[in-house]
């Protein structure tokens, strides 16, 4: 719905004023007669945006938000999850005419106006993923307080990469299911469900920190997990941080040959989960130098981390990157057809990189960190 203002903040933009979800009430189950019960909810803003072009997330919001999709409404104890997909943007005089995408969560409550409609109440609110993610929504047994399991299903959003190891068009690419569950704090906890296990081929293959690189072809789940994490040197929202030169990560999709790969890791300085493709995409230049990056872990999560969780899905040019449960960026890469070497003997690798104030490449403060890998089998096999 929008909110119906037609005094000028929407002017210029499709609707005539600014995104809102309106709620309906049935008279009883036999669904045949509803009442209006108001816009408990109206998005006067984004939390950001992410670039349909390059796929980097950018903290400013987008005001007003003209264009709200897929709105999903669940329970989970006492609180209320909100979901929704934001986009349009280009009729947004801020965006200058550059489109994009967003999509959100938020924990709260309803409560009652004196005319009897409903207004919402955010407790926390974030971003569901920081990457190329649109259209989401949740099924489960979680309408009943305290019982059954929420999944969150989406697809990587209207405008998709062509070429390279993965060719698609709008709906084609789907990502891996999500679990979502409430923290006790209220905050929003997404993670791949357990299922995906059941994709591995094999016994897992350890990652030696800064050591070789292993083949593992183009379909790979890797995870690193890091204790003694410092607390970041900085953390700024509102802004996207340089790109890493202090890191933990993982290299992807390495053809070392050809000097393709794609970094996915935690900063240690700003304390943000990266994916760096700026050796990614060989088959389409312009999109050599994308950097995509999240919200500061401290920020999102409400405490400093001093432990570090990373997953990493890979099926192609297809990337999800987990962190803590809590941030996720899905890319959308587009590496080289061949290279040198063809997208089955491609390779992985963990990584640790800092710089000290005379040069070089010493590493400051590294936190001990493991890496396991498994290669991971279609989902059709």
């Amino acid at each position: 719905s929008d909110d119906g203002n037609s005094t000028g903040l929407g002017s210029g933009i499709t609707a005539d004023g600014v995104a809102a979800m309106r709620l309906f009430r049935s008279a009883d189950d036999s669904l045949q007669e509803w009442t209006d019960v108001g816009m408990p909810f109206v998005a006067h803003a984004t939390q950001g945006y992410v670039n349909y072009s390059s796929g980097a997330w950018s903290p400013t919001p987008v005001t007003p938000a003209p264009f709200l999709e897929c709105p999903d409404l669940y329970r989970s104890g006492d609180t209320v999850v909100m979901v929704a997909s934001y986009n349009d943007f280009a009729g947004v005089p801020m965006m200058h005419g550059q489109d994009g995408m967003s999509a959100e969560w938020r924990t709260g409550l309803f409560s009652n106006n004196t005319d009897g409609s409903k207004r919402w109440e955010t407790k926390h609110s974030g971003v569901l993923d920081y990457g190329a993610y649109y259209a989401q929504k949740t099924a489960g047994e979680a309408l009943t307080p305290n019982e059954g399991r929420r999944i969150l299903f989406a697809f990587t959003g209207w405008h998709e990469r062509t070429g390279g190891l993965i060719n698609a068009a709008c709906g084609i690419s789907h990502l891996m299911p999500r679990d979502l569950s409430v923290a006790p704090d209220g905050r929003l906890r997404i993670a791949p469900v357990p299922e995906v296990g059941n994709l591995k081929i094999g016994d897992s293959i350890s990652l030696k920190m800064d050591g070789e690189a292993t083949v593992l072809g183009s379909q790979v789940m890797v995870t690193m997990i890091c204790t003694n994490v410092p607390e970041p040197l900085r953390v700024e929202t509102g802004v996207v941080p340089p790109r890493a030169w202090r890191a933990v990560s993982i290299d992807i999709l390495l053809d070392s040959a050809a000097g393709e790969w794609t970094r996915v890791g935690y900063d240690l300085d700003s304390g943000v989960l990266f994916v760096d493709q700026s050796h990614t995409n060989a088959h389409n230049p312009a999109l050599s130098d994308t950097y995509q990056t999240t919200a500061p872990l401290q920020t999102v999560t409400g405490s400093a981390t001093s432990t570090l969780n990373i997953t990493v899905l890979v099926d192609g040019g297809l990337v999800e990157s987990y962190a803590n449960d809590h941030v996720v960026i899905s890319s959308l890469l587009s590496p080289s057809t061949n290279g040198s070497i063809a997208a089955e003997q491609r390779s992985a690798r963990a990584v640790s990189t800092g710089r000290s104030t005379g040069g070089g490449d010493t590493i400051i403060s590294t936190p001990s960190c493991t890496a396991t890998a498994w290669k991971m089998r279609s989902i059709g096999n």
